[in-house]
């Protein structure tokens, strides 16, 4: 057998060692990363996160919805309506979403900017085909029960009625999802029934679209 040049040998062994190195520092490197950002994956976390406290501190203060509240709302709080860590309590978290994120904000024009944020998250997580059925009628449920905010008191949200009727009628979703809908028409009509002005108003957007 030849001998192995002693440089060769050095190489060798040098090679082995960079590789081993990697190995082991590749994995940790990428754990000390994940360490530094916040751990988002259930409601619980991102109720006690620091961003959110931020996004309660401001809308207290009277403060409207801008550019960072939208990117926390699209981007961290509805789309833990999704997430898998939460399936097990996502009635509450409905419920627990609305009222948490929105019931703070007393100016009005915030109030409807804040509920269109909502609708067009929720109208979206509805229509995918790839999410679960409980997450899809949550989203449709969700739309529904959103209110009004500041003077006039709490009730359901007028913005909510178009959308609403659109989903119902819509037969390429769920019919599932279409009764979700439904609920949240009766909700509104429930609420207009003693006003024949506001009664008339959402027969008006919804005989179109059913």
């Amino acid at each position: 057998i030849p001998a192995i040049p002693p440089a060769a040998s050095h190489l060798r062994w040098s090679t082995a060692i960079v590789i081993a190195f990697a190995a082991v520092a590749g994995p940790t490197t990428g754990r000390i990363r994940a360490q530094d950002e916040p751990d988002l994956t259930t409601w619980a976390k991102v109720e006690g996160a620091a961003e959110t406290r931020d996004y309660k501190e401001k809308i207290r203060a009277g403060g409207g919805i801008d550019a960072k509240s939208r990117a926390f709302l699209e981007q961290t709080a509805l789309p833990q309506l999704a997430l898998e860590g939460n399936r097990a309590t996502i009635a509450s978290l409905r419920k627990r979403l609305r009222e948490f994120l929105l019931n703070d904000i007393t100016e009005e024009k915030a109030s409807d900017e804040a509920n269109r944020i909502f609708l067009t998250f929720m109208e979206g997580l509805a229509a995918k085909d790839e999410e679960a059925a409980v997450v899809r009628i949550n989203a449709m449920l969700l739309i529904g029960e959103l209110q009004t905010s500041g003077s006039g008191g709490r009730k359901p949200w007028p913005g909510a009625v178009a959308p609403l009727a659109t989903a119902a009628a819509n037969t390429e979703l769920p019919k599932e999802v279409r009764i979700a809908a439904a609920a949240g028409l009766s909700r509104q009509l429930d609420a207009a029934k003693a006003n024949p002005e506001a009664l008339g108003r959402i027969a008006k957007e919804i005989g179109p679209r059913l």
